[in-house]
């Protein structure tokens, strides 16, 4: 059987996608069930072209740069920022090398860069995955923004100095 290749979308997906900010407050304003519009996960294809499995709105604004939509949509729609497809939305923008949602998420005090951690058994944490991708730039930020360097994963025992 042959898998689909189809993006499932809802309408504040498509907003959040296209930056209009004004129109997310309006539908989250009408909204009978902001958690659950908010949480809502849909298929799209990333800008290098995979196909991306359970999208929320606020990773389809993150991922386009539209950062008033993905504040607006953790602000107003209280959406939650460990929903991320794979990983909470900090590590997913850690692996991806996107120091500017990085910086969103900590600046905002939306992410606390000591507590998010990989949701796999070693349970790494911001800056031990920046390091392992070789992200020097958010390595950089993160340690200036006091992440612990000393945290240690919880299988083999290693902190960011020894990966």
């Amino acid at each position: 059987m042959r898998a689909s290749k189809k993006e499932y979308l809802s309408l504040l997906m498509i907003v959040a996608l296209h930056g209009h900010e004004m129109v997310v407050r309006e539908i989250l304003s009408h909204s009978p069930n902001i958690v659950t519009m908010v949480e809502l996960e849909g298929r799209m294809h990333s800008i290098n072209g995979d196909l991306v499995n359970n999208v929320t709105a606020l990773r389809c604004a993150l991922g386009r740069a539209h950062f008033p939509v993905a504040s607006t949509r953790i602000d107003v729609g209280r959406a939650n920022i460990n929903h991320g497809p794979v990983h909470p939305l900090l590590l997913d923008a850690v692996i991806r090398g996107r120091l500017d949602i990085v910086d969103l998420l900590i600046e905002n005090g939306y992410a606390d860069v000591n507590q998010t951690k990989t949701n796999d058994e070693n349970r790494r944490n911001s800056l031990i995955v920046s390091v392992m991708y070789g992200h020097t730039s958010i390595v950089e930020y993160l340690i200036k923004r006091n992440a612990e360097l000393e945290s240690k994963t919880h299988v083999d025992g290693n902190t960011a100095l020894r990966q």
